[in-house]
């Protein structure tokens, strides 16, 4: 079996992936040995979803006596999910209302590592908090339980589960 992370091109498979040893190999008699060549095949492509595929290798070994053998292998290709890393983005503001509590917008955070047009966001998080509940700028802000949703989230892993940035600003209330 063979593994690669999504978006990204399948591995080359050789016959040392394929069955477990040298691309050379010694068959029979003294001096009869040979070189495996497989043809290597598999229904995944670069944009294929996290998933495992089935993946054939059909070759030939030509011994130097002239024995010709041929070679069978399947295997499994795993396309795992690839890194994704949500940052905050522009400014968290609200108005004094005597709590920590803070609200993540919808434009509130970027992805880096979104590929092939998926459709990603992050799942409502459990709990947001400025780090004081006084007037201010450039406060802290803290948002944990962080997940993906989205057509594509299955294709991803969230570098992690919180986010934190210096982007809080909490004005005055009106009297």
């Amino acid at each position: 079996s063979v593994s690669r992370t999504y978006g990204a091109a399948n591995p080359s498979i050789d016959a040392s992936t394929l069955y477990g040893g040298p691309a050379s190999y010694v068959f029979g008699p003294a001096g009869d040995g040979g070189l495996v060549t497989p043809t290597v095949s598999t229904s995944a492509t670069v944009t294929s979803n996290v998933d495992d595929y089935a993946f054939t290798g059909d070759g030939s070994l030509n011994s130097d006596l002239g024995v010709v053998y041929r070679v069978v292998y399947t295997g499994v290709l795993s396309v795992t999910p690839a890194p994704l890393t949500a940052s905050l983005s522009g400014a968290i503001s609200k108005v004094y209302d005597g709590t920590l509590t803070a609200a993540l917008a919808a434009d509130g955070y970027t992805f880096t590592g979104v590929l092939n047009d998926d459709v990603v966001s992050l799942s409502a998080p459990s709990a947001g908090s400025f780090d004081t509940k006084n007037v201010g700028a450039e406060k802290t802000v803290t948002f944990t339980g962080l997940s993906l949703t989205g057509a594509g989230a299955s294709n991803y892993s969230l570098a992690t589960t919180e986010l934190e940035g210096d982007i809080g600003e909490i004005t005055p209330a009106s009297l």
